[in-house]
């Protein structure tokens, strides 16, 4: 991020990298978000975080992350610090083996009717979650 009229504290003036407010509070609200949405997830199922054995973070999310770092934050649990995998474009390869292959096309419409969802942001303890979520 460039200066500009938006205060800014300077992470290092040599290779021009700063950070700002703003970019802290959408770092607040992304982790306020995932982390709430991992509680109620965890919730609806009936379990704790220690019984979640693989952690898949899929897109650039995760690209530049470490998940030591993810945990400092808050925006995992602690039970899962080497549990976790970054898989990358997920969406995208599974696609090309979903339209390439028959049988993981039969599979993933296997899967399709087996899966719950659970709609985070109208469930009764979103707001109060991602709210305590955002706190670091």
């Amino acid at each position: 991020m460039s200066p500009g009229p938006e205060r800014q504290e300077v992470l290092s003036a040599r290779r021009q990298v700063y950070i700002s407010q703003q970019d802290i509070r959408q770092v607040q609200l992304a982790k306020g978000a995932c982390r709430a949405g991992i509680n109620l997830l965890l919730k609806e199922a009936a379990i704790g975080p220690a019984t979640v054995k693989r952690v898949c973070v899929a897109g650039a999310f995760g690209y530049h992350l470490k998940p030591a770092s993810l945990v400092k934050i808050g925006l995992l649990p602690r039970e899962w610090h080497d549990r976790v995998t970054f898989v990358g474009n997920t969406a995208k390869a599974g696609a090309l083996s979903v339209l390439l292959n028959r049988r993981l096309r039969d599979e993933a419409a296997r899967l399709v009717r087996s899966v719950l969802t659970v709609d985070l942001v109208s469930h009764p303890g979103f707001d109060r979650q991602f709210i305590q979520a955002m706190l670091f």
